[in-house]
């Protein structure tokens, strides 16, 4: 198979033991690479040619000349600063009697090529031009799986999170809560039904969509506070610090929003209610996750049951000790209620 072309200029940094040596390098790849290549730098201290990788990122490191245990050092520093990007490092080592044992010791330690320093300029050209098509096609495809591994975890109707990505993000809330409280609730459009049923199943996911994106780009959230599609027209967020009282007034200030709001498609212009409940938990919350999300729920079910457009809450303590949902701990909207018991 003929060489491939590099796609884009590339930028190579040369880190020797001999300025002298690095200069003559230098100036044969920029001979043999000619528009291939972008820039060229040359530093005969690690150091200093490590602090340059990190500020620019080029896209091949040549070590040359160096000791093994400098080169190995400095290939293990830049795969562990690559992230999500690789760089191609090639190793080019005088012809010695350790040459094999060198060689061995940087492929170990993540280099992509280990190769004699007296090789011909074009047949380092072809060396840097395949190491680089290698980074590439690597870049590339951690970007797929990035992508795809975001697809996973976000609704593809409101770009929230989906139920998976939840769950991940509640894993790092309930490791906040040990310095903070918690609060999940759970939200459903009212008489959404209707939507589809009067308009048309368009209208209903336009306006899913919606609702979804006023949730996103609240600013009543903070910056650790996220909301995900529970599904069809269930939401789910989770907001953090403050009280239970605190919570109610933020969650009701939600509810008003949305109810403010207007949705305009396809001619329809639409106003829609919602429903909300909501569970807060003290910090250094020991119980199971999942009882949040219950009480979250049945806190949803008792707004419904109360005529709607309106939100409840329920209060679990630290230890996490519950059987029911007695009233004397709901919340009701904008004071905290707790009757004698």
């Amino acid at each position: 198979m003929p060489l491939q072309n590099p796609s884009r200029p590339m930028s190579v940094l040369i880190v020797c033991a001999d300025q002298n040596e690095g200069a003559i390098l230098r100036l044969g790849l920029v001979d043999a690479l000619g528009p291939n290549l972008q820039c060229v730098e040359v530093f005969d201290d690690v150091k200093q040619g490590f602090s340059y990788f990190e500020k620019h990122h080029p896209d091949v490191v040549l070590a040359l000349g160096l000791k093994s245990a400098y080169s190995e050092a400095l290939t293990i520093r830049i795969r562990k600063h690559d992230a999500g990007r690789h760089t191609g490092v090639i190793i080019l080592a005088p012809v010695t009697e350790n040459f094999d044992r060198l060689a061995e010791d940087n492929f170990f330690a993540g280099a992509d090529d280990v190769a004699f320093a007296s090789m011909s300029t074009m047949i380092l050209r072809s060396k840097i031009v395949t190491v680089f098509n290698l980074k590439m096609a690597t870049d590339n495809l951690r970007s797929a799986v990035h992508k795809l591994h975001k697809m996973t975890l976000t609704d593809e109707l409101t770009g929230l999170s989906n139920m998976r990505g939840f769950l991940k993000k509640f894993e790092q809330s309930l490791e906040l809560n040990k310095l903070r409280g918690v609060s999940v609730v759970m939200m459903d459009l009212d008489h959404f039904k209707k939507v589809n049923d009067t308009m048309n199943h368009m209208v209903g996911s336009f306006l899913i969509k919606s609702v979804g994106q006023l949730l996103a780009n609240s600013p009543l959230f903070g910056p650790d506070d996220y909301a995900a599609r529970y599904g069809g027209d269930e939401f789910i967020f989770v907001t953090h610090g403050g009280t239970a009282r605190s919570q109610i007034g933020l969650i009701d200030q939600i509810r008003k929003q949305i109810c403010g709001s207007s949705f305009e498609f396809q001619g329809y212009k639409i106003k829609v209610t919602s429903s909300l409940g909501f569970c807060w938990v003290e910090s250094g919350f020991c119980g199971k996750p999942e009882n949040i999300v219950k009480a979250a729920d049945a806190m949803l079910y008792r707004s419904k049951e109360r005529g709607r457009n309106r939100v409840s809450g329920f209060q679990i303590p630290a230890d996490g000790c519950i059987e029911s949902f007695p009233d004397q701990y709901s919340i009701e909207p904008l004071f905290l209620q707790k009757k004698a018991s």
